[in-house]
C-alpha cells in the first residue's frame, strides 16, 4: 500500500512539478488543453499574478481555476503555439538572443570559492 502511494506522489507531485517548473511547453498538453493547467499556465502564475489577485493557482486541472475565476485571459495569448503561428518566436530571432555562459558552472574551483570573491566570467 505504501509503495503505490509513493509511486502516485512521485509521478502526480515530483514528476509534474518538474515539468511545471522547467518551462517547456510540450505540444500535448498544450496551452489550450481544457482539463490540465501546463508550465504556460505555471509561467502565468508566477510572472503575470498580483497581490490579491492569484491566476492559474490549481496544480494540475483547470476545473478550480475555471470554477474561482483564477484564468488570465489577456489580449492575446502569449503560449509558444499562438505567437508562432502569429510569425513570432522564429529560430533568427533566437539566434539573435544573448545567451549566458554557464560553462562556469562545469568547473569545480566554481564551487569552492568563497561568496564574497569576484568572479571572473
Amino acid at each position: 500500500m505504501f509503495s503505490i502511494f509513493f509511486i502516485k506522489v512521485a509521478i502526480f507531485f515530483y514528476g509534474f512539478g518538474v515539468y511545471l517548473h522547467c518551462g517547456h511547453e510540450l505540444n500535448y498538453p498544450d496551452a489550450h488543453h481544457l482539463l490540465l493547467n501546463t508550465s504556460y499556465q505555471h509561467y502565468l502564475h508566477h510572472n503575470v499574478s498580483i497581490k490579491n489577485r492569484p491566476y492559474h493557482t490549481a496544480y494540475f486541472f483547470k476545473f478550480w481555476d475555471q470554477l474561482f475565476g483564477s484564468i488570465y485571459c489577456g489580449e492575446k495569448c502569449s503560449c509558444v503555439k499562438c505567437q508562432q503561428s502569429r510569425g513570432e518566436r522564429t529560430y533568427q530571432q533566437f539566434m539573435k538572443v544573448e545567451k549566458p555562459d554557464y560553462s562556469i558552472l562545469l568547473k569545480w574551483t566554481f564551487w569552492i570559492q568563497k561568496k564574497n570573491k569576484k568572479h571572473s566570467y
